[in-house]
């Protein structure tokens, strides 16, 4: 974690005392995987009835690493919503005009982590201290994560009349391989797979009395420059998404009932095959025990 108080008490962190969490906290996050799948999936050419009969995947294969990343997005904000009232999570931070806005702020006894996700879906990833490749072209990734999280402690900081510590956290979503090499200086850089486990082994480093005054802070809209507005028709985005995954399931009970029939088939057939010879083999063998 980034430099910051570093003060640890024994007694429970309780929910942020003053901090109205429905104001900035829209419980809405970017789902940039979501969004990319079901856009993929409404320029596909839908099933045939027969794809359908015989369970084939609804997922087009152009969509394929997008699903599998969008699912990693929803684990991760599960994840999030189960870290209980010692924490806060602010979702879609609207940190400056010239960024995207940031996907999570998290702020409890670990200090605060300035989420920020990568999507180098189904590519190789090398991450060294200042480096971070993606199929060996060089990204501003950790730069940007950097930037975002001095940012973020600046506006923070302001607002609760003291230095925040802030670590920004990259979770890379769904790569093909992440190889991390050496860890950058100030960030932390995960696979999306690890994320709820790296933040489960967190140290406490901030008193309960820290935690809540930098989630009143964070919670407090006149933290930050811009709008709170939650990106639009996420609810609906959702809804296409939860019918994609729904569709998903049943194809593969499909295909798995069809994988079940064909082995029954075979078996019948190889006892309709051989076993009536079996039997008389063994007729010949005991015909006063076995009479045909």
């Amino acid at each position: 974690m980034g430099d910051g108080i570093i003060i640890v008490e024994d007694s429970p962190v309780g929910p942020p005392q003053g901090a109205d969490t429905g104001s900035v906290d829209s419980g809405v996050p970017v789902f940039a995987a979501v969004r990319e799948v079901v856009r993929r999936q409404s320029e596909a050419t839908p099933r045939s009835a027969f794809a359908r009969f015989f369970g084939v995947d609804p997922v087009a294969r152009a969509s394929a690493r997008w699903y599998r990343a969008a699912i990693a997005e929803l684990r991760i904000a599960e994840a999030l919503a189960g870290l209980g009232d010692d924490w806060l999570v602010v979702s879609s931070v609207p940190i400056s005009r010239e960024r995207p806005r940031l996907e999570y702020l998290l702020v409890g006894p670990p200090g605060l982590i300035a989420v920020s996700m990568a999507y180098p879906v189904g590519q190789r990833v090398w991450v060294g201290e200042r480096t971070f490749l993606v199929e060996d072209q060089l990204r501003s990734t950790i730069p940007d994560a950097e930037a975002d999280a001095r940012l973020v402690a600046e506006l923070v900081g302001a607002s609760a009349g003291t230095p925040a510590p802030v670590t920004p956290a990259i979770v890379v979503v769904e790569p093909a391989d992440l190889e991390i090499r050496a860890h950058p200086r100030a960030a932390e850089a995960i696979h999306s797979s690890d994320f709820s486990r790296w933040l489960r082994d967190l140290p406490r480093l901030l008193a309960p009395s820290s935690v809540r005054l930098f989630a009143a802070a964070a919670a407090d809209p006149a933290t930050w420059p811009l709008g709170v507005e939650p990106p639009t028709a996420l609810p609906s985005l959702l809804g296409e998404f939860e019918t994609l995954r729904r569709a998903v399931v049943r194809a593969r009970r499909r295909r798995l009932s069809w994988v079940v029939v064909g082995i029954a088939l075979s078996y019948g057939l190889l006892f309709v095959r051989f076993g009536g010879l079996s039997a008389f083999g063994v007729h010949l063998a005991f015909p006063a025990d076995f009479p045909l």
